[in-house]
C-alpha cells in the first residue's frame, strides 16, 4: 500500500473531520430525542432511537479506523487498525441483524402500515444479512485470532495479521457503511413522519407555551 502525498492526506483529514463532526451532532440529537421519548413513555420510539444511536456509533468507529489506515505511514499500524476494523465490522453486523429482527418489524413498523416503509426496511435488513453471509466468516477469523488474541500460538496470530489487506478492509467497510447510512436515513425519515402524525398529541404533552 503506497503512502498518500501530503496534499491527499490533508484532503482526507478534512473530509474525516467533517464526517465525524456531523456524526457527533447527529448522535447528540438522537440522544436528546431518546431522552424525551423515555420521559413521555414511548417505548417503541425509544427502540428506534436506540437503533439510530447504535448505527451512528458504529459509523463513527468505522470512520475513525478506516481513515487512520489511510493516514498512517506505518504499515504495522495499518495492520493493527485493519484487524480492529474487522472486529468492529463483525460485532456491528451481528448486532444490527438482531436489532432489526422480528421485534423491530412487528412492534415498531406496525405503527405505519404503508407497504413502502416495510419494503425499505426490508431492503436495508437484507443488505446487512447479505453482508454478513459474504464476510462474517473471514471477519470472525480475524477477530478471534488477529484482534481478540484468543489464539495462544503467536505464530498463528502473526500469520493472520500479515494476511490482512488494509485497503481491502477499507473497501469492505465502505460497503457496510453504505447500509449504515441507508438505515440512518430511513430512521430519520420515519421519525420525522411519526412526529408529523403525532404533533397534536405532542403539543398536548408539551403543555401551554
Amino acid at each position: 500500500m503506497s503512502t498518500p502525498t501530503a496534499d491527499v492526506k490533508a484532503k482526507i483529514r478534512a473530509q474525516h473531520e467533517y464526517q465525524l463532526s456531523h456524526l457527533i451532532a447527529a448522535l447528540e440529537t438522537c440522544t436528546e430525542s431518546r431522552r424525551k421519548a423515555e420521559m413521555h413513555g414511548f417505548p417503541r420510539m425509544v427502540s428506534l432511537y436506540n437503533l439510530g444511536q447504535y448505527a451512528l456509533l458504529c459509523n463513527y468507529d468505522l470512520t475513525v479506523l478506516a481513515h487512520d489506515i489511510l493516514l498512517t505511514d506505518d504499515p504495522n499500524r495499518r495492520k493493527a487498525y485493519a484487524r480492529y476494523l474487522a472486529m468492529t465490522l463483525y460485532e456491528s453486523v451481528n448486532d444490527l441483524t438482531q436489532l432489526m429482527g422480528k421485534d423491530f418489524r412487528e412492534e415498531v413498523l406496525s405503527l405505519f402500515d404503508e407497504p413502502s416503509w416495510k419494503a425499505k426496511s426490508g431492503q436495508i435488513s437484507k443488505g446487512f444479512n447479505e453482508f454478513k453471509k459474504l464476510h462474517a466468516q473471514n471477519l470472525s477469523y480475524i477477530r478471534n485470532i488477529g484482534a481478540g488474541h484468543r489464539e495462544q500460538d503467536a505464530a498463528k496470530q502473526l500469520a493472520v495479521i500479515n494476511s490482512i489487506d488494509p485497503l481491502e478492509m477499507c473497501r469492505i467497510t465502505g460497503d457496510f457503511v453504505q447500509w449504515l447510512e441507508a438505515l440512518i436515513q430511513f430512521l430519520t425519515a420515519w421519525l420525522l413522519e411519526w412526529q408529523r402524525r403525532m404533533r397534536p398529541l405532542l403539543d398536548v404533552l408539551k403543555g401551554p407555551a
